[in-house]
């Protein structure tokens, strides 16, 4: 006896086929939509009285280096904002930072438990930040600090990023030092 009813399921089928159509090309289009998204990462040194936005990195500053009036070989310790931030609609995953100072600079640290600093070749200090210390999305601010040298008025900082599915992003920053003694009250 043949079952009543085999119209009905099989136009049933024909629905479910459709259906399942619709949601596949729905997830197509949304990968597609998500394939088009971008992290766009952006370096620079944070500016005193900016409001810290990615916009707001600039790639020039001038910093006051305080000396001792004793006559020092070089600066008293300075403390430098460097920013990353990612302005684009995709997350940065796995980013990492790298800032790679000139040689001529010779004491060069990051803050206590971030960044790790090393020295290549060239005498070149290197310090790098992993995705444990950067969030995919909004970025950080990174302090570095460093004394001057004497007679050194300006410093080029090589600032690298990298994160999955990129190519190597890579910016100089220029940093000008005015000097300017530390000065003893009351005497």
């Amino acid at each position: 006896m043949p079952w009543p009813d085999w119209q009905a399921v099989e136009h049933a089928s024909w629905v479910v086929t459709i259906v399942a159509l619709i949601a596949g090309l729905i997830q197509v289009f949304l990968v597609l939509r998500e394939l088009r998204k971008r992290a766009k990462i952006q370096m620079g040194l944070i500016m005193p009285d900016a409001v810290r936005k990615p916009e707001n990195l600039s790639t020039q500053r001038t910093i006051a280096a305080p000396w001792s009036p004793m006559g020092a070989w070089q600066s008293e310790q300075i403390k430098i904002p460097f920013g990353i931030a990612n302005s684009g609609d995709r997350s940065a995953e796995n980013l990492y930072h790298e800032l790679i100072f000139p040689s001529t600079i010779f004491s060069v640290g990051a803050a206590e438990g971030e960044g790790e600093v090393s020295r290549d070749g060239l005498g070149q200090a290197h310090i790098v930040w992993g995705p444990d210390q950067l969030h995919p999305r909004s970025g950080l601010t990174h302090y570095v600090f460093l004394h001057v040298p004497q007679d050194t008025t300006d410093a080029s900082v090589v600032s690298k990023a990298v994160f999955k599915d990129s190519t190597l992003l890579e910016t100089t920053l220029k940093l000008d030092f005015q000097a300017r003694t530390a000065r003893r009250w009351g005497r």
